[in-house]
């Protein structure tokens, strides 16, 4: 297996990446498109809320509904894995960096993921995989073009045994 070690934004709440480039091959399943978020109406920037029955599977969605918001996720092959460990100050801060750090990912990298892994998950830090592609304009058609991750409104709560968020996107 070749590792590849990519760099990472000067930022102290993030470790190097790890990447395997080849055919990943297991029992992955991927969450079906809007049974774990909806779009929620915000003035000029996309929002979304998300649920998962706990942080892990919240930090999941939050993943593929990021993914969802730029391109359609049924395109994107399972070729290359991702090890990322990210760090916050609480769990909204952990949210706010996950979902910047896969942002950074297709940003700066062109890498897609079809599907997270959340595999080590405390308040302040969480280890996770990543499995896609790289992007490929031909076949992966960009949705939105998002800019960064906000901290507006950001807060999760659980009500009725499962975990609820609202994320906004600047676009």
């Amino acid at each position: 297996m070749n590792k590849i070690s990519t760099q990472q934004p000067a930022t102290s709440n993030m470790k190097p990446v790890t990447s395997t480039q080849q055919p990943v091959t297991g029992n992955r399943q991927r969450p079906r498109p809007r049974d774990f978020f909806r779009l929620i109406d915000h003035t000029a920037d996309i929002g979304i809320e998300v649920w998962g029955g706990g942080h892990p599977e919240l930090f999941e969605h939050a993943a593929a509904a990021l993914t969802q918001l730029l391109t359609d996720p049924e395109t994107i092959s399972e070729l290359e894995t991702r090890d990322l460990e990210v760090t916050g100050y609480d769990p909204e801060d952990l949210l706010i960096n996950w979902l910047r750090q896969i942002l950074y990912l297709f940003q700066g990298e062109g890498f897609l993921a079809a599907v997270s892994r959340v595999t080590h998950f405390t308040d302040t830090a969480l280890s996770a995989g990543l499995v896609g592609e790289r992007w490929d304009s031909d076949r992966h058609p960009l949705v939105n073009d998002i800019k960064a991750v906000t901290y507006h409104g950001v807060q999760i709560t659980r009500r009725q045994g499962n975990y609820f968020t609202r994320i906004i996107f600047d676009v």
